[in-house]
């Protein structure tokens, strides 16, 4: 099949030959075999475009938040801090479960201090970014690379705000303690400050 489609992109030009539907490659017709590689084209873009790191985190270098470094400095040696790379990202339906199982089990509460806690029987409520870091640490426990969750700050709605943008096998979601589920990326509205590094959680 793949010779049939490389065959019928390399004869592109002779579309316009009279007669053409009826030549006859392996029981295709040209055609048919045209067709057949637009469709594999089509997806392979498709999925390119789902892969690729959106434009709106890539490159976006900024200062660490006070509160994650003092995380870190406190933590070292947590999952949270360290990178978790070479493994396979997971599928949507893994977002949506962690989001909802930590929505469920946690409240929410405003914080005007600059800590950043993970939720635990301990710390049962928390603000946006104790509820970012809490979906990253499960998916981190769930053996999500780190590389693919990445905590961003901005605003939204013009108020302070942390998410977590996420790399899954459908593409880039967010997932916002606001939202009831992971947000596409592309359709999520949000003025992005700083992104955690994709090869070390502890830079920003």
């Amino acid at each position: 099949m793949t010779k049939k489609i490389a065959l019928a992109v390399l004869m592109v030009s002779s579309l316009a030959m009279p007669g053409f539907a009826e030549f006859n490659l392996d029981g295709m017709t040209f055609k048919e075999t045209v067709n057949q590689a637009a469709e594999v084209s089509a997806l392979a873009a498709a999925a390119a475009k789902a892969i690729a790191p959106p434009s709106a985190i890539t490159g976006l270098h900024g200062k660490a938040p006070l509160g994650h470094l003092l995380f870190c400095l406190q933590n070292h040696d947590s999952i949270d801090c360290k990178p978790q790379l070479d493994l396979p990202i997971g599928p949507y339906a893994d977002l949506k479960s962690v989001k909802s199982q930590v929505d469920r089990s946690f409240g929410k509460r405003l914080d005007q201090s600059e800590k950043w806690e993970l939720l635990s029987n301990t710390h049962a409520a928390g603000d946006c970014e104790d509820f970012a870091m809490t979906y990253r640490h499960r998916l981190l426990l769930a053996g999500w690379p780190s590389s693919a969750l990445r905590i961003a700050v901005g605003k939204k709605l013009g108020q302070g705000h942390a998410i977590l943008a996420a790399h899954a096998e459908e593409g880039w979601f967010v997932l916002d303690v606001l939202e009831h589920k992971p947000i596409l990326l592309e359709k999520y509205s949000f003025e992005w400050e700083s992104v955690q590094s994709e090869k070390n959680p502890e830079h920003w």
